[in-house]
């Protein structure tokens, strides 16, 4: 552990390569706040850079760690819209970031193109982009390239000294305990005290990919649920973690976050016996696709029956393995749910039984007031008074991907699933047809969140009916196979 700490604080710690520990295994590093003022650390023992550059090792012990000075670096702001597998789009910017590394004699290439808006010198001006942008596309998102690293000193003060350097790494065997405004916990590898691009505390944990996995598996999926459901979401979350570093964060010094913008991470706190089993049954696995590449392994809670394309929830490339199919336990159905009479009947008829018949996800119905219609109208600058909404375009879940909406001034059209979920009172998901009373629309339903891949309820339907974990995998990423990378 000392050698990894002294790694990491001897190279560029916005680099986005993984780091590889003494077993050829992936370390990923995973940003748990930033911004705090300062933070309690308990650990093992405490490497620090100097200000001069050398390195110190301090003992065990208790530390307050609080930032002295620092200036903040400079970078290049971009506004990202959306992923393509073009080196052009009219009127944007295609950036390539990510790498290709030699992962257990297998290449892996994690390389994403970004349809962006930029660059911007200053983040208030790409926050006001950005702004913009979210009107139409409520997945868009800000990144940016760092142009110079920031500079800063940190002190270190335990009972019996006082430290300081220009970064700090803590280890600790069992674990390094850590508290700060807002969060706190027990965290296995590395914890590391650097500066983000603009010169505030931010704390990283540096862990195996096994053991991180381990960590966020019981916030993905419970673990009571069937182990071949549970083998599955393992493999999925790997892929995740390999389909996001690379994609997310790029001008921080971690590769993910600790929250549900990547996956929810509590270090030690949330392991549990059945999802560590899970994970340790599966080490090593993860999902290519035909041209050896891993696999976008993303899921949602339960696709209503079909899940989604991916291209068209996320405004992408086409991807063969993601492209939505019927999720049902019977037959197939003659129906092509963009159709409005076809959609209705695959909602509102019992015998249409998905994978995911979970009460409450599968099919649901929400009463909307005309009076919250209003108001909407009203936000959107359409007039005053909702007149009537209409479905401009469906994917193929059935899912409104474009939804017109009329008041007494005039037309809005909303543009993606999650943007219509939202405006709408937060609807678990935009697969929906409605009747329109005296005061209310009546929403009918189904599925919860965005349909595309895996469908975690549809998972576990099907490991109770008997399936395993690769027969699961192969059911919502048709093309794909399974590959050990370590």
């Amino acid at each position: 552990m000392w050698l990894l700490a002294l790694a990491i604080l001897s190279i560029n710690p916005f680099s986005k390569v993984l780091n590889i520990d003494d077993k050829g295994r992936p370390l990923v590093r995973i940003g748990l706040a930033t911004g705090v003022g300062e933070v309690l650390v308990s650990g093992s023992g405490l490497v620090l850079r100097d200000p001069d550059g050398s390195m110190k090792v301090a003992g065990a012990g208790e530390w307050k760690v609080r930032l002295v000075s620092s200036e903040p670096g400079t970078a290049r702001w971009w506004v990202g819209v959306s992923y393509t597998d073009r080196d052009q789009v009219d009127g944007y910017v295609v950036n390539e970031r990510g790498f290709v590394m030699n992962l257990g004699g297998m290449m892996l290439d994690l390389r994403r193109r970004i349809v962006s808006l930029g660059p911007y010198s200053s983040r208030r001006e790409a926050l006001r982009v950005l702004g913009q942008q979210k009107k139409l596309n409520e997945y868009a998102f800000l990144y940016s390239d760092v142009v110079q690293r920031p500079e800063g000193i940190f002190e270190a003060r335990s009972s019996s000294s006082t430290v300081r350097g220009r970064a700090l790494a803590f280890t600790a065997l069992r674990g390094v305990t850590v508290k700060g405004k807002g969060f706190s916990g027990t965290y296995p590898g590395t914890v590391y005290v650097l500066l983000d691009i603009r010169g505030r505390l931010v704390v990283v944990n540096e862990l195996p990919l096994e053991t991180y996995v381990r960590g966020i598996l019981p916030g993905e999926l419970f673990p009571s649920a069937p182990m071949e459901a549970l083998k599955a979401q393992a493999i999925a979350a790997r892929g995740q973690v390999l389909s996001k570093i690379g994609a997310r964060h790029l001008g921080d010094p971690y590769h993910l976050c600790a929250s549900v913008h990547c996956q929810v991470y509590k270090g030690l706190a949330s392991v549990h016996s059945r999802t560590s089993s899970a994970v340790k049954k599966t080490t090593g696995l993860v999902l290519v696709d035909s041209h050896g590449h891993p696999v976008d392994t993303v899921y949602s809670a339960a696709c209503g029956g079909h899940t989604e394309a991916a291209h068209r929830v996320w405004d992408g490339p086409v991807v063969p393995y993601l492209t939505g199919r019927f999720d049902l336990t019977g037959r197939r159905p003659a129906l092509n749910l963009t159709r409005e009479r076809d959609i209705r009947t695959f909602i509102m008829s019992p015998r249409y039984r998905g994978a995911c018949s979970r009460k409450g996800v599968y099919r649901w119905t929400v009463r909307i007031p005309l009076s919250f219609m209003d108001a909407l109208v009203r936000k959107l600058g359409a007039g005053r008074k909702f007149r009537r909404m209409r479905v401009l375009s469906r994917g193929n879940s059935g899912r409104i991907m474009e939804l017109l909406i009329t008041g007494d001034g005039g037309d809005t059209v909303l543009h993606g699933e999650l943007t219509i979920r939202r405006r709408l009172g937060g609807l678990k998901s935009s697969m929906f047809v409605w009747d329109r009373t005296r005061d209310a629309l009546i929403l009918h339903g189904g599925g919860y969140g965005h349909g595309v891949g895996m469908c975690q309820w549809g998972a576990i339907g099907r490991a109770r009916a008997g399936w395993d974990y690769r027969r699961i995998l192969k059911f919502y990423y048709p093309g794909s196979r399974l590959v050990r990378i370590y």
